[in-house]
């Protein structure tokens, strides 16, 4: 099943989002696409509360 957040958990994601746009810190986003988990990583560059939607600025981990 899709996981659901509820309102508590929703705020506080609303607040780790704009600490990484004010900041640029990055942060770590699990979203759920055709059925399975999938991970990201970025710092926030655009956030619009109308619509709904963030843009991130991706980090791509270099392994050795």
């Amino acid at each position: 099943m899709k996981p659901e957040l509820d309102e508590q958990e929703f705020e506080e994601i609303g607040f780790v989002v704009m600490d990484s746009l004010n900041l640029t810190i990055p942060i770590r986003i699990t979203i759920w696409q055709n059925g399975f988990l999938k991970f990201i990583t970025g710092i926030v560059t655009k956030v619009d509360l109308l619509m709904k939607y963030i843009v991130l600025k991706l980090i791509i981990n270099k392994e050795h």
